[in-house]
């Protein structure tokens, strides 16, 4: 009985000396509301303003990219062509999901004024035509889908650089860019284009151009580089235009290949008799100097007309420049041939008129078989 009072005893003053030791905290002492407030989420984490980027599914966010033409204007010569085209954006945002029974139309829709308030409210991508100084919007449409997904669609009108490779004129095909880039990097949002963009992405049906046949459509993701070394996503939508072909001939390839008969009449008018030449040089040589003018004028005509030729290598520069290689060569057979003899006295009678009917069939072959080439190689 006596040992059970002695362990009480020391157990209580053990006790009371813990209690009297500053700073000492049992064990299991409750938390503070300090701590508990740290268990907790704020408000403002909880609830993110819906004009920040949504976070739902990760980064970087997909926006996928089409384009619709409707109207298309080329012009060649400043490099660069017109068009109205509606720029479809679309991309998925949880926060304004809703019921899918407040929509009998499955989709809620803004147009006009309502589309431009509601778009303020709410996250968009930032995007912007990287070939385009002048590209205007002029109108804005928004529909947004029961399950978040968000549509987007605004209708622009500008003029947009192109670069035309004529290499292959009056046979060539271009495509015309219209360049979409994202102003924010590509670790935030990223551009994409599936099966549905390709299937928006196309001319309207009334597209028409007077010298072009339209083609396809084609979406193809690039990059560019932003601040501080980051890049941003770059869509190239392109739209394919074949030349008319037929449109050319008539006004370009008929006088150049006209041209091309100058110097050979020069040649044809003359005829060898007893070694003796019987048209006077000075009157071929006129005619030679005569169609030197004639080409010049085409050539200053069309470079004009189609500057885009003049600056590259196609069918119509080699041509201008076989006329004028034809024009040199008919003008050589008049001077050393026609007006001093040169191989009559150098080789006789016989090997001056022999070398006048070579010249004769030779130049021509070889000058029209050169222009067919010309052709073939543009053609293919």
């Amino acid at each position: 009985m006596k040992a059970c009072l002695l362990y009480a005893a020391c157990c209580f003053l053990s006790q009371a000396a813990l209690a009297q030791v500053p700073g000492a905290q049992p064990s299991l002492a409750p938390k503070t509301a300090g701590s508990a407030a740290a268990s907790v989420p704020s408000a403002a984490a909880a609830e993110r303003p819906l004009t920040s980027i949504p976070l739902d599914a990760g980064l970087p966010l997909n926006v996928k990219v089409g384009t619709a033409f409707n109207a298309v204007t080329i012009h060649e010569n400043e490099g660069n062509f017109t068009a109205t085209l509606d720029l479809r954006l679309r991309w998925r945002d949880t926060r304004l999901a809703y019921p899918a029974t407040e929509t009998p139309r499955g989709f809620r829709e803004y147009r006009g004024a309502a589309a431009t308030q509601r778009l303020a409210e709410i996250w968009r991508p930032e995007t912007g035509f990287f070939n385009s100084k002048d590209a205007a919007t002029e109108s804005e449409g928004l529909r947004v889908f029961p399950d978040g997904k968000v549509e987007y669609v605004r209708r622009v009108t500008g003029s947009f650089t192109a670069s035309f490779d004529a290499t292959s004129f009056p046979f060539d095909k271009q495509v015309l860019f219209v360049e979409v880039a994202a102003k924010q990097s590509n670790d935030q949002v990223t551009l994409l284009a599936l099966q549905d963009e390709l299937n928006f992405s196309q001319a309207a049906p009334d597209v028409a151009l007077d010298e072009w046949n339209l083609g396809f459509v084609s979406l193809r993701r690039e990059s560019t580089a932003g601040w501080y070394g980051e890049a941003s996503d770059k869509m190239m939508i392109g739209l394919g235009v074949s030349r008319k072909s037929e449109k050319f001939i008539a006004p370009i390839f008929i006088p150049l290949l006209a041209s091309l008969l100058i110097p050979l009449l020069a040649i044809w008018m003359n005829k060898a008799e007893g070694g003796n030449f019987k048209v006077e040089p000075i009157d071929l040589a006129n005619i030679i100097i005569g169609g030197l003018f004639a080409v010049i004028a085409l050539n200053f005509t069309v470079n004009g007309e189609y500057k885009v030729i003049a600056s590259g290598d196609n069918a119509v520069t080699r041509l201008f420049g076989l006329n004028y290689l034809s024009l040199g060569v008919g003008l050589l057979v008049i001077v050393f041939m026609f007006r001093f003899h040169v191989l009559k006295k150098l080789f006789g009678q016989y090997v001056q008129e022999q070398a006048f009917v070579y010249v004769s069939w030779a130049i021509p072959t070889l000058v029209f078989g050169t222009a067919v080439t010309f052709f073939l190689v543009a053609r293919l």
